[in-house]
């Protein structure tokens, strides 16, 4: 049976860190991983049910960083020339007042991008990137295990 969960169980996004081509992103405020399925709609005679077969799947992420210098200029000129430069990311969350640590650890391979800023402003803001994409490759180098009885 689960152990009741109480707040320092619950996890803090402050203390995740991204690196992206093996360099960490100190200005990054914010990722998020997604994988989304493709799915066939799959009835049977006499079930008023439909079901769904899964087809495949598709990685994305959305990456948020402070402006410090311009880091999506190598990507921007090369998409311009008709390259496509792939890159790879890792992420984790290390909050250290959860549970076991809070220590989860991702990689995704293999990414491209949908968009990347060349230059965004707003006056009195802060200016804040968003690099959009997707990727073919995941895995799990460390996960958050449920918490059991004690």
């Amino acid at each position: 049976m689960p152990r009741k969960i109480t707040a320092p169980n619950i996890i803090s996004g402050t203390h995740c860190k991204t690196w992206w081509d093996g360099s960490v992103i100190y200005e990054g405020s914010s990722i998020e991983i997604n994988v989304e399925t493709n799915r066939e709609t799959v009835t049977f005679a006499g079930d008023m049910v439909e079901d769904s077969k899964l087809m495949s799947t598709k990685g994305t992420f959305t990456l948020k960083v402070r402006k410090v210098f311009s880091r999506g200029k190598q990507y921007a000129e090369a998409f311009m020339q008709g390259r496509d430069p792939r890159s790879s990311m890792v992420s984790q969350l290390a909050d250290p007042d959860a549970y076991g640590g809070g220590y989860e650890k991702v990689q995704i391979f293999n990414c491209w991008f949908e968009k990347v800023p060349v230059l965004t402003a707003e006056h009195g803001k802060i200016v804040e990137e968003e690099y959009t994409g997707g990727f073919t490759g995941l895995k799990f180098l460390s996960s958050i295990d449920p918490i059991v009885q004690d």
